[in-house]
């Protein structure tokens, strides 16, 4: 069957049309897959060291092509801090490498009865969604105490939580870790390092024997509530001569055969050795020199 002139026009019009609808749908589909941005996890944690600095950490974490979930560098990370007097801005920071970033809490802002909520987020990023998390804490204080009742030796650990009139209430049933400052953290005492606080808010674990300190005696013991849901991560320290002396050896090394300096009876050998055996070298040489000059003298 064959199209008039007028049908097929009408026909390439049509199928102009649809492969113009085609191209910008395509188009758009593809600018719409490179506009999407990726999705990220924003983990929220609140600490308070033993000389009393509140610090706010975000952990900013997403999945990589992989799927892999990964930390993530260099995002710009809001805080704040929400209150019944509203919400008020604390500052801003980039990610570490590890994908952490972090901002002293200051003093000045009181944390009422109820605690205080904050909150940390990421806006307007280019590359990945809007996100945040928000955590609800109260302020609490540890402080530690040290004791020797017979032969042992107690630690005692004081949680209370401050009022916002300054006043502090004791904080029962809550986790107290022991440890001891060591070079790359924080050691714990032993397995069973962690004790439940009773009524009064106090923990007391018995000091282990046989523990390391400097070359005094010297160790810091530290307290801390870890991950608490009201309180956060609380810490607290304490010096104490309770180590064990480090004994350090005058000749940390000495003369021997498996360390780097060796025996002198051994060195006098080796050198008698070799002395005698370079000495035969030059003794063979001179006397070979000395029968070449025989040899010229008697042909002349």
């Amino acid at each position: 069957m064959k199209l008039t002139f007028k049908n097929q026009i009408v026909f390439k019009s049509a199928l102009l049309i649809a492969a113009t609808v085609l191209i910008w749908n395509t188009s758009y589909t593809r600018g719409q897959q490179v506009d999407k941005k990726k999705t990220a996890i924003v983990e929220l944690s609140f600490y308070k060291n033993a000389a009393g600095v509140r610090t706010i950490v975000a952990n900013v974490s997403a999945k990589n092509d992989s799927g892999k979930l990964v930390f993530v560098p260099g995002i710009k990370i809001s805080f704040y801090t929400s209150t019944i007097a509203g919400k008020s801005f604390l500052g801003e920071t980039l990610t570490n490498e590890g994908g952490k970033a972090s901002i002293h809490f200051p003093k000045k802002i009181p944390i009422d009865t109820s605690g205080i909520t904050i909150i940390a987020q990421i806006e307007n990023d280019k590359v990945y969604e809007d996100a945040e998390a928000q955590a609800s804490v109260k302020d609490a204080r540890l402080v530690l105490s040290l004791s020797e009742v017979d032969s042992s030796r107690l630690i005692s650990a004081l949680a209370t939580e401050i009022l916002p009139d300054g006043e502090q209430k004791p904080i029962p049933n809550v986790e107290v870790n022991f440890g001891i400052q060591r070079l790359f953290g924080i050691m714990p005492l032993s397995d069973e390092a962690k004790v439940t606080t009773d009524d009064r808010g106090v923990a007391i674990f018995n000091f282990p024997k046989e523990i390391k300190g400097d070359e005094k005696g010297n160790i810091v013991l530290v307290a801390s509530i870890t991950d608490n849901e009201v309180y956060g991560n609380v810490e607290a320290t304490s010096v104490s001569k309770w180590g064990e002396p480090l004994v350090v050896e005058k000749n940390p090394f000495p003369r021997a055969l498996w360390e780097p300096k060796a025996p002198i009876i051994l060195m006098i050998s080796f050198s008698i050795i070799f002395g005698g055996i370079w000495f035969t070298y030059g003794f063979v040489v001179y006397q070979i020199t000395k029968i070449e000059k025989i040899e010229k003298k008697t042909s002349a």
